[in-house]
């Protein structure tokens, strides 16, 4: 999944979301991992290893990089 995708806001708002970062009052979730991201991935049937290689060379090292740097 990447930018290009036509679930990208979805993923992104849900990656947010209380179920996984939980982004509220400029505090959040993060374990510094992808755990959140991979949940999702499978969720949307996508791609997850590929994915999350994606997400890697964009600046997208845990889940709220992946927010912070490809949101």
């Amino acid at each position: 999944m990447s930018p290009d995708h036509p679930r990208w806001c979805e993923f992104l708002n849900a990656l947010a979301g209380p179920e996984f970062c939980d982004f509220h009052n400029n505090q959040w979730d993060c374990l510094g991992t992808h755990l959140y991201a991979k949940r999702l991935l499978e969720r949307f049937k996508v791609d997850v290893e590929g994915s999350l290689a994606y997400f890697e060379e964009h600046g997208g090292f845990c889940d709220c990089e992946i927010l912070f740097n490809l949101g």
